[in-house]
């Protein structure tokens, strides 16, 4: 008994872990909003803000979009295959920076509905390989009228 109420448990853990896709709305002073007015059905205005006094931030041009469907978030389905390029962005202490995002090549154009675009950081300190430095992905929605 004690044994199935453990696996219970594991399995109820795993199912929340997981449907969070492991994304946060802000880490460590950083956080992403998208630029009111700036929403269409194929693109946005993102700002990354960086409020930390002392990191450095590192991300690539790579994003994902989600929609959400029954409280929900599922990966909207690509319409094509994508090559990112392997480009690193550093987003300096106490700053911001804007990007115009456009996905349609890669999902096309976006049905009305509730969405969050999803982007990698990482730590970005110089004391050691980016590779094995800590990482989130951070996410900001959106909505498409």
């Amino acid at each position: 008994m004690k044994k199935l109420l453990i696996i219970v448990i594991c399995m109820i853990a795993m199912v929340m872990l997981t449907s969070c896709n492991g994304t946060v709305e802000s880490w460590n002073g950083l956080h992403m909003q998208v630029t009111p007015g700036s929403v269409t059905p194929t693109g946005l205005r993102l700002t990354m803000v960086n409020d930390n006094a002392e990191m450095n931030f590192g991300y690539g041009s790579m994003f994902r979009i989600e929609h959400q469907v029954a409280g929900i978030w599922r990966e909207v389905p690509r319409i094509n295959d994508v090559f990112w390029t392997l480009v690193l962005y550093n987003l300096n202490p106490n700053s911001a920076f804007d990007d115009v995002i456009s996905w349609e090549h890669i999902y096309g154009e976006l049905q009305p509905g509730r969405y969050r675009i999803v982007r990698n950081f990482k730590e970005n300190d110089g004391r050691q390989p980016l590779r094995y430095s800590p990482s989130a992905y951070l996410f900001a929605i959106f909505n498409i009228e």
